[in-house]
């Protein structure tokens, strides 16, 4: 390194943000006595550009790319817009596990002027998932010293990804200053080396109940990517997503709510918002979160991105009591639905002046417990745990009340103890069928979607807890509860019948479908593990150890209505 030129270098190592690393001239009077990392992005403001001396130049409309350039300061109270005459500046960018794309290099590579061409070049650690690149830009008298960022990372070419991080980096008018920085580069890679890039629909979540921790899972990959904890009492623990899947909405029995990223691994915001909490879902538009409580009673209404409270419903009935409410989906027109289980009834809440939400209430049956709402969203299902039969809201037509469907399913039989709750939560409907689970009974209800009458049943080994179908319709998957929670059943829907009897593990608490459906996941708590299997073949494909894991949740969730 010459006398006359100085280096500062910045890193930070997640979010999946760029991490600038400034080198800057001397001989321009710039000082930084910043010593903590920053993240530079688009969303930055103006205050911490001028802090890691780097002006915003500009943005583009998209929110893609942004432009910088260093301030000259000949007075240090006096910030001129660039650098101006002889000097040369760089920035280095360093892209945590991602691939900095062609329209990068050619916008650093754009001519200052027709004499002084800028140069880029790329930094790659091929194994470390790391990449970066180098923007030189001399400055002319007419010109400007102008860095660039791209948000978004389209694949290099492969001869791009396989340069190492110390050779072949050819950096035009300054050879020394390659090898300088690669020198640099090497030595902050394990820094610099964090969350690799990558898109959400691959993702998901597995609860670990005992541990107050989830981990994050990929799909594809069927690998565990990461662990998260600090989430609270997981023990009867749901999540939902955000519209970009990016964020899980976790509900823990204490009561916490938990915003998880799933992109920087991170827990990226937690609130205690009420005694017990045993799930919630997220508003049409995306832009509310709402949590379901046990205790007090009621229901919140969260602001998605900070978790501010927006709306407090408290589920009052007879002469001021709270009722505990379960059953919360979301429905069209930024709705949500739920029931009371103490008083009997199913309430929809119109969030369209969030400050002020619309209630309509309707009378539903004895203690429903659990509901659904169907995928075209336009039925709403609660299930009623102290009577025999379901409610049935038609969400289009609210004004006729909730009906009674299935009435008196069970009359005549002799119930047998309730070891668990069937789980409505989770669409149990193929084509013109809804398969729902019966209340202490070894039976699955086979119900019409057009006129809600029973047409069927099905016997199982056990008391039904979840019944999910593929994502195909061709196939039922149920679980049972104690004591024959080892056992998970197939049945094929046209036949309607079950094909296959598999033993995943000791005490299956719950099974998620990939998002097309050619695999199923199976969490058994005591056995700590996740078993995976290929839906077609019906044979287990991978398993993956997991301490005590219990709900698994993908992000193809985002998209589903009522989930």
């Amino acid at each position: 390194m010459r006398g006359d030129e100085t280096s500062h270098t910045f890193f930070s190592t997640g979010g999946g943000g760029a991490a600038y690393f400034p080198f800057i001239p001397a001989k321009a009077g710039i000082q930084n006595k910043t010593k903590k990392p920053f993240v530079l992005s688009p969303s930055k403001d103006e205050h911490t550009f001028r802090q890691s001396k780097l002006e915003l130049v500009g943005t583009r409309p998209d929110g893609r790319d942004s432009f910088f350039c260093l301030p000259k300061r000949k007075n240090p109270k006096k910030r001129a817009p660039c650098f101006r005459g002889a000097s040369r500046s760089l920035a280095l960018l360093a892209d945590p596990g991602g691939s900095l794309n062609s329209h990068w290099l050619r916008q650093c590579s754009d001519r200052r002027s027709p004499k002084s061409p800028g140069s880029a070049a790329l930094l790659s650690a091929a194994e470390g998932n790391l990449k970066a690149a180098l923007c030189v830009h001399p400055s002319t008298s007419s010109g400007r010293t102008v860095f660039c960022f791209d948000t978004l990372t389209p694949t290099l070419s492969r001869k791009r990804e396989r340069e190492n991080c110390a050779g072949r980096v050819g950096i035009a008018r300054g050879g020394w200053l390659g090898n300088f920085l690669a020198l640099i580069f090497c030595f902050t890679l394990t820094a610099c080396a964090g969350v690799r890039l990558e898109g959400t629909g691959d993702l998901g979540i597995v609860v670990e109940r005992d541990s107050g921790s989830v981990q994050i899972v990929n799909t594809t990959a069927r690998t565990v990517l990461a662990k998260v904890e600090g989430l609270g009492d997981l023990t009867h623990a749901s999540a939902v997503y955000s519209r970009d899947g990016r964020y899980a909405y976790v509900f823990g029995r204490d009561g916490g709510l938990t915003k998880v990223d799933l992109l920087t691994r991170k827990i990226a915001k937690r609130v205690m918002q009420a005694g017990n909490s045993i799930g919630g879902a997220v508003s049409q538009d995306g832009r509310f979160v709402a949590a379901q409580n046990y205790a007090p009673g009621g229901v919140k209404v969260f602001d998605a991105e900070t978790l501010a409270l927006v709306a407090d419903i408290p589920a009052v009935y007879g002469d001021g009591q709270l009722s505990k409410v379960v059953g919360l989906a979301d429905a069209s027109g930024n709705r949500f639905v739920f029931s009371l289980f103490d008083a009997g009834e199913i309430w929809v809440a119109d969030m369209s002046d969030s400050a002020h939400p619309a209630i309509s209430r309707f009378p539903a049956g004895r203690q429903p417990y659990d509901a659904l709402i169907t995928p075209d969203g336009r039925y709403y299902i609660a299930g009623l745990f102290g009577e025999d039969g379901l409610a049935l809201l038609d969400l289009w037509h609210p004004e006729q009340g909730a009906r009674r469907i299935l009435d008196g399913y069970g009359q005549g039989e002799q119930k047998l103890p309730v070891y668990k709750m069937p789980h409505l939560r989770g669409w149990a409907v193929a084509g013109t069928r809804a398969y729902l689970p019966a209340i202490g009974h070894h039976e699955l209800l086979v119900v019409d979607t057009q006129s809600w009458r029973e047409v069927g049943r099905i016997a199982l080994a056990g008391q039904p807890v979840f019944a999910i179908v593929r994502p195909d319709g061709k196939q039922v998957w149920v679980s049972l509860a104690y004591p024959d929670n080892q056992h998970v059943q197939v049945i094929d829907t046209e036949s309607g019948k079950v094909t296959r009897t598999l033993e995943p593990g000791r005490a299956v608490l719950h099974l998620e479908f990939t998002p097309r459906g050619e695999a199923v996941w199976i969490s058994s708590r005591d056995d700590n593990k996740v078993t995976i299997y290929d839906t077609a073949r019906l044979e287990k494909i991978a398993e993956l150890p997991l301490a005590a894991p219990s709900g698994i949740f993908f992000t193809s969730r985002a998209n589903r209505v009522g989930f």
